[in-house]
């Protein structure tokens, strides 16, 4: 199973250090200031490939204000 957090621009390098990381290049945010890092096995504040499409399917569907 994949799981991915999102982490502050300035955490990615303790995050990328980590033995559970498996991302090379991260996926940072529109602004840079948040990327998306990918793990082999479940960290503290990670969620699930699925929790992930789960969040961003609802987050498309609701109007933003």
């Amino acid at each position: 199973m994949t799981y991915y957090k999102i982490v502050s621009s300035g955490d990615v390098a303790e995050e990328l250090a980590r033995p559970e990381c498996v991302t090379t290049e991260p996926r940072y945010s529109n602004n840079g200031s948040q990327a998306v890092i990918r793990y082999s096995s479940e960290v503290e504040g990670s969620i699930t490939h699925e929790a992930a499409l789960t969040i961003t399917r609802g987050a498309a569907s609701t109007p933003a204000d």
